[in-house]
């Protein structure tokens, strides 16, 4: 690829992770009463910031069809969108999550609440959740060992240059 492709791509180191933790989450809601989590629904997309529209346009062709064959949960303050945890990918045996917290609400654990409530959602449903991200991406990585996800295996992705 590096050869075929050497201005025109740019190569990326990347981590898949096992999901080995075959229970749920216990309803923990650690959640201050000024939060709250939810499915993701199409009022919810339409008022994200981060995945919106145009996100499940890319990945999954359009909105409704993310509602039909997706899922996912957002943790709302004060009625604002500041943390999601959504399918990029589905399948009926699996199910990769993408997740993304308002900078100025990292650090509080809302990531891990998402995260949990997803895989709840991939359990009840017999889905394996998975998990990849940027080997360079420590703190993804640190929350991955801490839900239960285990072995990472590096593989390379490829991306258009700007």
């Amino acid at each position: 690829m590096n050869v075929l492709f050497k201005d025109k791509l740019k190569q990326r180191g990347w981590y898949t992770f096992t999901y080995d933790n075959k229970k749920q989450f216990q309803d923990e809601n650690p959640l201050a009463s000024e939060y709250s989590i939810k499915r993701i629904d199409e009022e919810l997309i339409n008022s994200s910031s981060e995945y919106n529209g145009n996100y499940y346009k890319e990945y999954w062709g359009s909105v409704s069809n993310f509602i039909e064959k997706g899922f996912g949960y957002c943790i709302l303050h004060k009625g604002r969108v500041v943390s999601e945890c959504t399918s990029i990918f589905s399948s009926l045996q699996f199910s990769e999550m993408d997740i993304e917290t308002h900078e100025d609400y990292r650090g509080q654990g809302l990531a891990a609440i998402n995260a949990k409530a997803y895989i709840n959602h991939c359990l009840e449903n017999n889905i394996m959740p998975r998990w990849d991200c940027d080997i360079l991406n420590n703190a993804s990585i640190k929350l991955a060992g801490k839900l239960g996800f285990r072995q990472p295996n590096k593989y390379s992705i490829f991306i258009k240059n700007s």
